[in-house]
């Protein structure tokens, strides 16, 4: 149920325009990955997969495909930034109750 939300999620984020059957096909592929094809009866022989969009030019699907892999690298990093962070947050904290403890004691 979560991968359905997601996918409805990244085609209401669409602008109503955008909302085409490749749009539906690419972000189906990016939430939930893609298996290639093979040839009827060859079993092991894979189709290759087309690179072509409709309506987009090569280079303009390269360029695309560029931003993407930079954008996923980007968010990667700031995922990682941010699990770092909310570990110097606990730390911090388990320093805060410690001196807390020991100004109580200190008090009694």
């Amino acid at each position: 149920m979560e991968r359905k939300n997601q996918m409805v999620q990244l085609m209401n984020a669409k602008d109503p325009n955008a909302r085409t059957d490749e749009a539906a096909t690419t972000i189906f592929r990016e939430v939930l990955g893609h298996r290639s094809r093979y040839n009827k009866g060859l079993g092991h022989s894979v189709m290759p997969e087309s690179t072509k969009v409709a309506g987009v030019s090569n280079e303009e699907y390269e360029r695309l495909a560029k931003e993407n892999e930079a954008n996923r690298k980007n968010a990667e990093y700031y995922q990682n930034r941010v699990e770092e962070i909310e570990g110097g947050f606990r730390i911090m904290r388990e320093h805060m109750q410690d001196y807390e403890q020991r100004v109580n004691m200190k008090m009694s």
